[in-house]
């Protein structure tokens, strides 16, 4: 996963910009009437939907930024321990699962093929 910076610092705006519409249809609501209300509780409700979309986008950038660091130092440290051959061995055994999924889902279609289970 690449870390997408566009995204994170987006998601960050987003927050700040729905804070600070928060607060400030607040304030407008308590001291304005009649159609000030109206637009400050829309405002208010346009805000919400702002915070949760700053928070996934940040939220999952930072998620996705942190699984990289880890699976890479986890990665090097295997390296320097048992070589560098075990990161191409890992690979290719993923791939070879991924394989007999897809196998063993085309032989159930198979008329007269049962596989048993115990």
């Amino acid at each position: 996963m690449v870390f997408n910076k566009v995204k994170f610092y987006f998601g960050i705006v987003f927050i700040t910009l729905s804070l600070i519409i928060g607060k400030v249809t607040i304030v407008t609501f308590l001291y304005y009437g009649g159609m000030g209300k109206y637009l400050s509780v829309i405002a208010y409700i346009i805000s919400w939907p702002m915070l949760f979309i700053g928070v996934y986008w940040s939220g999952k950038e930072y998620m996705n930024k942190i699984n990289d660091r880890v699976y890479r130092n986890t990665l090097n440290k295997v390296k320097d321990k048992l070589g560098k051959n075990v990161a191409l061995v890992g690979k290719n055994l993923s791939k070879v699962g991924k394989n007999l999924g897809k196998v063993s889902k085309n032989i159930s279609k198979v008329k007269g093929f049962k596989i048993r289970r115990k």
